[in-house]
């Protein structure tokens, strides 16, 4: 049983794709085959597909104003992964390289790189700045009394 006339024709449904979507014609350029079809659709938003996956990665996320920390972490989290995938090399945020870039184009960044280095050079601090406990050093830091983020 040839199974890409029926990938292609599963995919061309409207409850798929919606009619109108650029996805369609995507799809259609197939010419009836589902597998190119699906490759096809790959090639737009997988980093192994990219012709230069590179550029995926060239700039570093921004936290934007109104952006809770824990979801501007998440964000930079996943730029580091695809980092690490694209480059194949390690990107965590035991690079301390890595936690400077995330204070610096955080919104406060100011006050975090100054608050951070003050907790860095304690001792008593030193586990805070490991991956597993880089987020939750950030949000001690935000609810400290002089933060920006409590006025």
């Amino acid at each position: 049983l040839e199974l890409a006339p029926l990938i292609y024709e599963h995919l061309m449904s409207t409850n798929i794709l919606q009619s109108g979507s650029p996805l369609r014609d995507v799809v259609k350029r197939a010419n009836g085959d589902g597998y190119v079809a699906l490759q096809n659709l790959l090639l737009d938003v997988h980093p192994a597909y990219q012709c230069a996956p590179a550029a995926m990665v060239m700039a570093y996320p921004l936290q934007a104003e109104n952006e809770y920390i824990g979801r501007y972490y998440w964000r930079f989290v996943d730029h580091l992964q695809l980092t690490a995938y694209i480059r194949s090399w390690d990107a965590t945020f035991d690079d301390v390289n890595e936690q400077d870039i995330f204070m610096a184009n955080a919104y406060h960044s100011d006050f975090l790189t100054t608050k951070a280095a003050m907790f860095r050079d304690d001792r008593r601090y030193k586990k805070g700045f490991n991956h597993k406990n880089f987020l939750e050093t950030m949000m001690r830091i935000f609810n400290l009394e002089d933060s920006p983020t409590r006025k």
